[in-house]
């Protein structure tokens, strides 16, 4: 499996490939591949990541947070994995908030991938 990740393209294990020319992205891209049409963040998913990323992925999808900052990370959980599913009904209809719910994804299921300190420079200072 290892070599035919490497004759793809994706080098690293360790790592996201960001770089727009590789061969796996310029092949994902060039067929179109959306991850909005097969996954969306459900509680599970949510729940797997801390309250400081629960809440940038609030405010990149469109859920005010005006309420959520005393609560517990599985309130703020639920809360998203509803947003979600709002957003996704919402259709054609859909006011910002409800495409940017619609529409986001982690940054590892965009091509090219994006990494998290790409979508929120403060994160590597925060990490410091």
């Amino acid at each position: 499996m290892l070599l035919t990740v490497l004759t793809f393209g994706q080098g690293s294990m360790d790592g996201l490939d960001t770089d727009e020319g590789s061969l796996f992205n310029r092949v994902a891209i060039d067929l179109g591949v959306d991850m909005r049409a097969y996954w969306r963040p459900d509680e599970a998913f949510l729940m797997r990541r801390t309250k400081d990323q629960l809440e940038q992925i609030a405010r990149e999808s469109g859920l005010p947070l005006s309420g959520f900052k005393t609560s517990k990370k599985s309130v703020l959980a639920q809360a998203l994995a509803r947003h979600f599913e709002r957003c996704l009904e919402a259709g054609a209809d859909a006011n910002e908030a409800e495409r940017n719910g619609r529409d986001w994804l982690p940054g590892a299921m965009l091509f090219p991938a994006v990494s998290a300190t790409d979508i929120n420079p403060a994160m590597t200072e925060q990490e410091s």
